[in-house]
């Protein structure tokens, strides 16, 4: 059953001249365990007071539901034998707090073991294992399903079920990206690295203003790894430059400070390797 509703009341202050009214929509569902419905009620309240209007939101899930930032799980009311109840969230964990923020996305289709038990998260990044045995197992992310942009700094971790028992894990990863590119005079200006142009070998890339201590090779070449989902700034070391070395005039909106270009780059889920960021003079 779903039901909605609208009340209007008017309350009298201890002045009786302070009168102001009350507007409360509220909305519920009763659950219902042959059709799998979850039980909730939610009331937004707003008090018209002059001196202290308020907006109040309350909202209740049954026992059977777990509330997370991304979703809701249900977990069925079952007997004994089906009390305990381990479940959780994988999220991408973009400031590395360990706590999923509001527009961290949870991580779907992800392999998640319990003992012998496996599932896969869901499409908010939600897992739940229910109908688990008292007993102690082990909580695992595994390495080997994991893709190749994320990593795990933490886990297995160990739950220790008695009756009626429930966990929530919450399961930072990290976005893990690359920047890539070359470093050489565009002996044809073209904005091309291709055959015959010069590779500037031994110049030093700075990320964000900040020495790397990555440098190029020998084809002009550079490579940073483990970098986080987010916008970075590309720039040279000017002393690592040979000398009367300038940069071609910019074509690409990437901008220009000083005797080296600037290049802006977004590591994104999406996008973490980015592989063309090229200093051309």
């Amino acid at each position: 059953q779903f039901s909605a509703g609208i009340t209007a009341v008017w309350l009298i202050g201890n002045n009786d001249n302070l009168i102001f009214p009350v507007l409360k929509l509220e909305a519920f569902q009763r659950g219902s365990g042959t059709v799998s419905k979850i039980g909730w009620r939610a009331a937004l309240e707003y008090t018209a007071r002059a001196d202290a209007p308020a907006v109040v939101l309350t909202v209740r899930i049954d026992s059977a539901s777990i509330v997370t930032p991304g979703g809701i799980a249900s977990v069925p009311q079952n007997d004994d034998t089906c009390a305990n109840m381990v479940g959780g969230v994988v999220f991408r964990d973009d400031n590395n707090n360990g706590v999923q923020d509001r527009g961290e996305p949870g991580i779907p289709d992800l392999l998640v073991t319990l003992g012998n038990n496996k599932t896969y998260t869901a499409r908010h990044g939600v897992f739940v294992f229910t109908g688990l045995k008292t007993g102690i197992y082990d909580l695992e992310l595994p390495e080997r399903s994991l893709p190749i942009e994320y990593a795990s700094a933490d886990g297995p971790w160990t739950a220790l079920l008695g009756e009626n028992t429930r966990y929530w894990y919450e399961i930072p990863l990290t976005l893990w990206g690359t920047l890539s590119g070359y470093v050489y005079i565009d002996m044809n200006n073209n904005n091309i690295f291709d055959a015959g142009d010069q590779p500037l070998p031994g110049v030093h890339i700075l990320l964000n203003g900040t020495a790397t201590g990555v440098y190029t090779d020998a084809q002009g070449y550079y490579y940073i790894e483990d970098l986080s989902a987010g916008s970075y700034l590309l720039s040279l070391d000017d002393d690592t430059l040979p000398e009367g070395v300038t940069p071609l005039a910019d074509t690409e909106g990437e901008g220009t400070a000083g005797s080296g270009l600037i290049i802006n780059a977004e590591i994104t889920e999406a996008f973490p390797d980015l592989s063309e960021c090229d200093f051309a003079f």
